[in-house]
């Protein structure tokens, strides 16, 4: 396959991912397969936030959200945790260890690819804690 056809490929499955809960994958059965094999990690979303509206909520994870985590393949994704302060960043980390706790059969926290690999196994969501650079 040449890095045409495989980015072709990815942006088929992608625009899958993407879709509504409700609708119809517009893709074949290869790209659809392809992509349940495929380790898939978007370093620009959150549980809270991809495939619904924003802003996030401050209550947990929404029924609605738990289904789209579900229902989008992804395997995993890099999480911005850190806040202004120092008591912000242990907030929020605090916060996604509380959801993964709440629910483990749906997230897992990555710390090595190890634990990619067996949130893809698993079917979770793997949720790799990050911070934001401050540097250009």
């Amino acid at each position: 396959m040449t890095r045409r056809t495989f980015a072709g490929v990815l942006g088929s499955a992608a625009a899958f991912a993407g879709r509504g809960l409700d609708a119809q994958p517009a893709v074949s059965p290869q790209v659809h397969d392809l992509y349940e094999r495929s380790i898939a990690i978007d370093c620009l979303a959150s549980p809270q936030s991809f495939n619904i509206p924003w802003p996030p909520q401050d209550q947990g994870l929404l029924d609605d959200q738990r289904a789209n985590i579900r229902n989008s393949g992804i395997t995993a994704i890099n999480l911005t945790v850190n806040g202004a302060t120092f008591e912000e960043t242990t907030a929020h980390i605090a916060f996604w260890m509380g959801e993964v706790e709440r629910d483990p059969s749906l997230l897992t926290i990555v710390r090595n690819a190890a634990d990619i690999q067996a949130a893809k196994q698993s079917k979770r969501l793997g949720l790799m804690l990050d911070r934001k650079s401050t540097r250009l």
